[in-house]
């Protein structure tokens, strides 16, 4: 049986197989070459669903940055963004950052502004609005956090404050008590101040 010519040269084998090997190593199948793109929606529309979805604690947490990619790109398709804007937005969020005491120059705005981007990317690839490989937000780094400035209070350190405590102050006998507290549970400041039926004194 002669199969018809299509006027067109066969493929080398081992030309093939790299072309095989080059799409897997991008993650991509032959059917996705042919499959049309699932059209993607926009920040403006996902966005609201995302925050349905969220605990109180976490929509505090990525609340800012809901409402920054919701005010920038309210248009935008979610599969058109690349990464290099995604890490453009982030040194803008750092930049931006209010300087506190848990800031760390910005890295903490940073990381929950990471956090909401993958959040919101991972929801449409569950809802199949995007597919991995068209998902920048794969790629989108955590920052490096800096060196902790926190310490050990050294333990010569811990027994002078204790002795200082029981021989000084209004109420001794409470201050010695809070600190055997602390130093037992290891809790923070917020810790002892919940602490239930401790009467102070005045």
């Amino acid at each position: 049986m002669t199969i018809p010519s299509t006027g067109q040269p066969a493929v080398p084998a081992d030309t093939l197989a790299a072309a095989r090997l080059l799409l897997s190593q991008m993650g991509i199948s032959a059917a996705d070459l042919v499959e049309a793109t699932p059209m993607a929606p926009t920040f403006g529309e996902v966005i609201p669903r995302v925050r349905a979805r969220l605990s109180t604690g976490t929509a505090r947490t990525y609340g800012t940055h809901l409402d920054l990619l919701e005010s920038l790109w309210p248009n935008r398709p979610l599969n058109e963004p690349t990464l290099h804007e995604l890490e453009e937005l982030a040194r803008t969020v750092k930049a931006n950052a209010r300087p506190n005491r848990a800031s760390r120059g910005g890295t903490s705005a940073v990381e929950h502004y990471v956090s909401t981007v993958r959040h919101i990317y991972r929801y449409a690839e569950e809802a199949g609005w995007i597919r991995p490989q068209d998902n920048p937000a794969r790629q989108l780094a955590m920052p490096a956090r800096p060196a902790s400035h926190r310490y050990a209070i050294p333990s010569g350190r811990v027994a002078e404050i204790c002795r200082v405590a029981a021989i000084t102050g209004d109420d001794p006998e409470l201050d010695t008590l809070l600190l055997r507290f602390h130093l037992e549970t290891a809790c923070r400041r917020g810790g002892g101040r919940r602490t239930p039926r401790v009467r102070r004194r005045r």
